[in-house]
């Protein structure tokens, strides 16, 4: 034991000595839940604003084919976006 009061174990691989440290377990609970609210609220500032590009993405995505996540405003503009495109 060192002084600590951790237990280290010593282990040999190919002559070479190194050390594995026990450490106490953690308590994680609720830790899952923080994680994806971090997430959630980083995505939220940082994507909160759509682009034409991010629009027009999500428009010829198959799985978004009901673009009904947007407001009429939003999908009357990626409407005319992708019209500008195909006829340029």
């Amino acid at each position: 034991m060192n002084i600590r009061g951790q237990r280290r174990r010593q282990s040999q691989q190919d002559n070479i000595k190194f050390y594995v440290e026990d450490l106490p377990p953690v308590d994680t609970t609720g830790l899952l839940e923080r994680v994806r609210a971090a997430i959630y609220l980083s995505l939220d500032e940082l994507w909160s604003i759509l682009t034409d590009n991010t629009l027009i993405a999500t428009f010829l995505d198959p799985r978004f084919k009901h673009f009904n996540w947007t407001t009429n405003d939003e999908r009357e503009k990626v409407y005319q976006l992708v019209k500008l495109y195909i006829i340029t």
